[in-house]
């Protein structure tokens, strides 16, 4: 390696890491959304309801632990909770596998899954 691309490396190796770390931190408060069968963000994401801005980032839909209705208590994803959408509701039976579309991972303590407002399981 001749001694221009050896700097350069050196430079580059040098400088990436405070690049890294002066660049804006993205938030974490993006972790998934259910897409079997296909929750409220599911039908959005895919175009199946007509959901406005919730179509970008499914994903996005967090709220405190316990809270049970679909936008998260989040006024910008409130079209989750109109229920006069035409939302496709799926028949599931007890042993239902749910598939997530996880975007970021975090540490959960718990997974709680609602049904109409009712707790029908928790991990």
């Amino acid at each position: 390696m001749n001694t221009k691309r050896r700097l350069a490396a050196v430079i580059g190796v040098g400088i990436a890491p405070l690049v890294a770390v002066c660049l804006p931190a993205a938030t974490a408060g993006a972790h998934g959304y259910v897409s079997t069968p296909p929750s409220r963000q599911a039908q959005c994401a895919a175009g199946t309801v007509d959901c406005g801005s919730i179509k970008y980032e499914p994903q996005s839909v967090e709220g405190p632990k316990g809270l049970r209705s679909c936008s998260g208590g989040n006024a910008g994803f409130a079209e989750l909770d109109d229920d006069s959408k035409n939302w496709k509701a799926t028949p599931v039976s007890s042993s239902t596998t749910f598939t997530w579309n996880l975007t970021a991972r975090h540490a959960t303590s718990t997974w709680q899954y609602f049904v109409g407002g009712q707790t029908v399981a928790e991990f």
